[in-house]
């Protein structure tokens, strides 16, 4: 029975577009937090309890517009890669920048005169 999860069920053009970014995404800068990323960084063991963990700034790809929100999972352009710890703090959240009025100016004069 096919799996209604668009992760799973694409899985395999997701792997794909996850190992291109990985393989890009090294030396670039972290989206969130503007630190270079590291594709060396992935495991570690934690000294405090001896477990094998991923690194909190290994990379991993993030979903611009998460798939909760009708983002696509395997779309090139609606990934990108980004730290771990700073992909998980931003949560699923759409990203994408909002377009704006003109905050420039151009409508009535700025004045503190009454």
């Amino acid at each position: 029975m096919p799996s209604n999860n668009v992760r799973y069920r694409n899985w395999k053009a997701r792997t794909e577009q996850r190992r291109r970014i990985l393989r890009e995404c090294d030396g670039r800068v972290c989206p969130f937090c503007g630190r270079p990323m590291d594709a060396s960084l992935d495991w570690w063991t934690d000294p405090a309890d001896g477990r094998r963990k991923r690194h909190p700034y290994s990379i991993e790809v993030d979903e611009i517009v998460p798939v909760s929100k009708g983002g696509s999972p395997i779309d090139p352009a609606n990934l990108q890669g980004a730290h771990r710890i700073c992909n998980q703090r931003a949560g699923a959240k759409n990203r994408r920048p909002k377009p704006r009025g003109d905050v420039t100016g151009g409508g009535l004069p700025a004045s503190r005169e009454w």
